[in-house]
């Protein structure tokens, strides 16, 4: 329902445009992780340059253990199809993931969310 009504645009607007804000872009992603379940939203998100956002945020904010964990869920989720999976690593989400391990050396959960999102 939220992603018919406009809800996936609306996020990928707000982290497009509050890139400088960790809360927005936790939120966002946060957010996305609940709309793309079905398989329609992760191409809906993939469509709207949704790789290119979500892989902007935790560059920006390396530092924001939050952020980092709320994307690489999001990598996660959206890296089950196959094709996005490609997408990802094309735009340099491996060394995205790689980036958050190597800055949060003693958090076991970005690790662990890191390893899953190079599932």
């Amino acid at each position: 329902m939220i992603a018919s009504e406009g809800g996936i645009e609306a996020v990928l607007d707000a982290l497009r445009n509050h890139t400088g804000h960790p809360w927005v872009q936790n939120s966002g992603c946060g957010a996305l992780c609940g709309i793309d379940i079905l398989p329609a939203n992760k191409l809906s998100i993939a469509a709207s340059g949704g790789i290119e956002i979500v892989l902007q945020t935790p560059r920006k904010h390396l530092g924001q253990v939050l952020v980092q964990k709320r994307g690489l869920l999001l990598l996660r989720i959206l890296a089950v199809n196959d094709d996005i999976a490609v997408k990802i690593a094309d735009t340099e989400g491996i060394e995205v993931v790689i980036d958050a391990i190597r800055t949060h050396t003693g958090n076991a959960k970005v690790h662990q969310r890191a390893c899953r999102a190079l599932l």
